[in-house]
């Protein structure tokens, strides 16, 4: 069964045309997270929608947030977590998953990090189309602010590379490296200002600092600059998050390539 799978696959994949190898993997990879189960795609809403109605009747109802246009801040930052975070987790064994296809044909090894990326990006762009249905039911304003988003949603991408690269490495040589991401990301969501704005211009240099932890919260409250309250966004914060992404996503593959035999060895 798996050998026949398998061999499906590499057939599809075309010798040349590399885009089109990366889509290709990219379209199955998401095909098989949803076509398999009974409601298929409509996991790909049902997901975000079912964590925000949980987290926005916590925090309007038992928390009392303040926040203007609450359900859609809250919405952006959770479509944009679950992205990273997904993302993130499946970098963590994609070369033992995508072993075949590197052993089989000959492909780059960072077009099966771009493949993967793709995959969860189709699904981003799901949930970005209910946020933007939202966004006109609740009245917000289109603002040309919009036009800046694009340069925030490639931030957040490099990012996601670097990281996935960075966990799929670690994972060669710590197993267990997926218990600790667990608990890692959990910690991380919470810090991220996916729930609350968090000031980078702070007084309190505690809050300061965690606005400069890791690019996802930047980008977030960016990105709810631009589409929800029509501002542009913080220039310093934008391009300490695309320096921080750029020399993190170059370090991850500096430390694929010296590893990248001894992780097929392992397989």
């Amino acid at each position: 069964m798996i050998k026949s799978q398998i061999s499906n696959i590499l057939t599809k994949l075309p010798e040349n045309n590399r885009l089109e190898r990366i889509w290709l993997l990219a379209k199955m990879d998401f095909k098989r997270r949803y076509y398999g189960s009974f409601l298929g795609l409509i996991w790909a809403f049902i997901n975000p929608l079912g964590r925000f109605f949980i987290y926005y009747f916590v925090f309007t109802y038992l928390i009392g947030s303040k926040t203007p246009n609450f359900a859609l801040f809250l919405f952006l930052g959770l479509i944009f977590w679950i992205y990273f975070s997904e993302s993130a987790f499946r970098g963590l064994n994609i070369i033992q998953t995508r072993s075949f296809i590197l052993e089989n044909i000959q492909i780059n090894k960072i077009d099966i990090y771009f493949a993967s990326l793709l995959s969860s990006t189709i699904g981003f762009a799901f949930n970005f189309t209910v946020y933007f249905v939202a966004s006109i039911f609740f009245g917000v304003d289109i603002n040309f602010t919009v036009v800046l988003f694009p340069l925030l949603f490639i931030n957040m991408a490099i990012f996601i590379l670097g990281t996935m690269i960075m966990l799929s490495v670690i994972h060669i040589f710590i197993r267990d490296i997926i218990h600790i991401w667990n608990l890692f990301v959990l910690m991380l969501m919470w810090f991220s200002g996916v729930f609350f704005q968090i000031d980078n211009n702070s007084a309190d240099w505690k809050e300061a600092a965690l606005a400069y932890l890791t690019p996802v919260c930047g980008i977030i409250k960016n990105t709810r600059a631009v589409l929800i309250y029509g501002e542009g966004f913080d220039l310093n914060l934008f391009i300490y998050d695309y320096v921080y992404a750029l020399i993190f996503f170059f370090i991850a593959l500096y430390f694929l390539n010296r590893s990248y035999g001894m992780a097929l060895e392992k397989q």
